[in-house]
């Protein structure tokens, strides 16, 4: 892990994915990401369940110590797929470091 990928142009490309087994109600889903080449362009990254997006739009910054690490406490139900999707506006890459949900 880490995973260094570039991000589509604009639009929001799933990156990560994880299953929601046995556990219903509120877990914390984290993830350590930054934006791998030093530019102007904004990279994003967001959570979303089941393809739809639940957690808060991040902006990442450039970075070449490991990221930033975020933390959502978000609902799910057993079986949901907990996808962490990245954003680019001009094809820069997006490196995700870990993804974890506990």
């Amino acid at each position: 892990f880490p995973s260094h990928d570039t991000a589509s142009n604009g639009v929001w490309t799933k990156k990560k994915e994880c299953l929601s087994n046995d556990v219903s109600g509120i877990i914390t889903v984290k993830f350590t990401a930054y934006q791998g080449v030093n530019t102007s362009s904004s990279t994003k990254a967001r959570i979303y369940i089941n393809g739809v997006a639940a957690g808060t739009e991040r902006t990442l910054s450039w970075s070449d110590t490991g990221g930033t690490t975020y933390s959502e406490d978000l609902t799910v139900s057993n079986g949901d797929l907990i996808q962490l999707y990245c954003q680019d506006t001009s094809n820069r890459s997006c490196v995700i470091t870990s993804f974890t949900s506990y």
